[in-house]
């Protein structure tokens, strides 16, 4: 059967304001995790608990429960958040047109070594990426948090991938594309943890000599 003017026009009012409510929600969520991210980035999963979630985002505790599940909850939608704040800061670099496919690589770590050296301005601890911090922390003995964080990762590699393929001609003779963006992600991650170690970037700084090293 076919609907009149008026009740298409109620239909689309009813999806606009149903659409309005969960940005509104979606904002207040990632407004109670951008105040209280930090208390996980410094501490770890295991070292917060929902009483300081809520303190430092402001908020009473029932009103956590109306915007996450559980604890768990929390730290998957932190995680998306993450990777949604990366995507306007350090990712970008890699989606850069105007650079050289292998140049955006190098830019890339650069915007992560300045990420990290920020971060410690700030916190005055060396305290890596968010992402492989949960990595190392949880995906052993968490099988969702393993695959998001995976997954998380993946998209990464993809993107490393992509610049890496476009720019296979400036690379030396003989490297496995696939493989080498895997190891560029996999070390990316291995100097964050040797820089909590020596507490500097120069792991970083390492990853990036050697990068450019396999360039023509």
């Amino acid at each position: 059967f076919l609907f009149d003017q008026s009740h298409i026009g109620l239909c689309a009012v009813i999806l606009i304001k149903r659409m309005e409510r969960m940005d509104k929600r979606k904002i207040k969520i990632n407004n109670i995790i951008a105040d209280s991210i930090h208390l996980l980035y410094e501490k770890g999963y295991n070292g917060v608990g929902i009483q300081e979630i809520v303190e430092s985002a402001n908020i009473p505790k029932g009103s956590f429960y109306a915007y996450f599940k559980n604890k768990e909850d929390y730290l998957l939608k932190s995680l998306d958040f993450f990777y949604s704040k990366m995507e306007e800061s350090v990712l970008l670099p890699l989606e850069d047109k105007k650079k050289k496919p292998l140049e955006r690589i190098h830019n890339f770590f650069i915007a992560e070594k300045k990420a990290i050296d920020s971060r410690k301005e700030r916190t005055s601890l060396m305290i890596g990426c968010y992402i492989g911090n949960t990595t190392q922390e949880l995906a052993k003995e968490n099988n969702i948090i393993r695959k998001t964080v995976n997954e998380l990762l993946n998209n990464i590699d993809n993107k490393i991938y992509k610049c890496l393929e476009e720019g296979r001609n400036d690379l030396k003779n003989g490297i496995d594309i696939k493989d080498f963006s895997g190891f560029l992600l996999d070390s990316m991650h291995g100097s964050f943890l040797r820089a909590k170690a020596v507490g500097s970037v120069e792991p970083i700084e390492r990853l990036i000599r050697i990068y450019n090293y396999h360039l023509k």
